[in-house]
């Protein structure tokens, strides 16, 4: 995974469509007060063709509360894509194919506590590692005492 602004990237799978090499990138459109982004985005860059075609994935309305979790993690599973959510109650991974579309439920990380810290992933061949600290206190002033979760996540096509 490589960071760049709001940008996260996972190498493409060995998969058959469109065609094998690339990468898939997935970002959050930001927008202004006046003109607020739509939402997440993913898109699959081919290589061979030298373009890609961005799809909305999950839009501000359809989000709950108005507002589409930041996506904080890429990572390949089988012939799919896995985009990893920050919610403020625990990390979520929703399974894409190669053109944004979900191909399975979404999966929870858990949170003992309810208090979650920042959530940062990488993709480690078709296993997607994820970590957050889980606080026991809400209060941001007082997030000394929790555990680090260590979450792997592995899809099967």
């Amino acid at each position: 995974m490589i960071r760049r602004r709001c940008v996260v990237q996972a190498r493409r799978p060995h998969a058959r469509p469109p065609r094998a090499g690339g990468y898939g990138v997935a970002w959050k459109e930001v927008g202004t007060q006046a003109d607020p982004g739509q939402g997440d985005f993913f898109a699959l860059y081919d290589e061979t063709v030298r373009t890609y075609v961005p799809r909305l994935v999950l839009s501000n309305p359809r989000a709950a509360g108005g507002d589409a979790p930041p996506i904080v993690g890429v990572g390949t599973s089988g012939n799919r894509f896995t985009l990893l959510y920050g919610q403020p109650s625990g990390a979520e991974a929703w399974d894409v194919d190669f053109e944004g579309r979900p191909v399975a439920t979404s999966v929870t990380y858990p949170s003992a506590q309810g208090n979650i810290g920042a959530v940062s992933a990488q993709p480690v061949g078709s296993t997607l590692v994820a970590t957050y600290a889980d606080y026991a206190s809400s209060d941001p002033l007082n997030q000394t005492a929790g555990d680090r979760l260590f979450v792997e996540l592995t899809c099967r096509p």
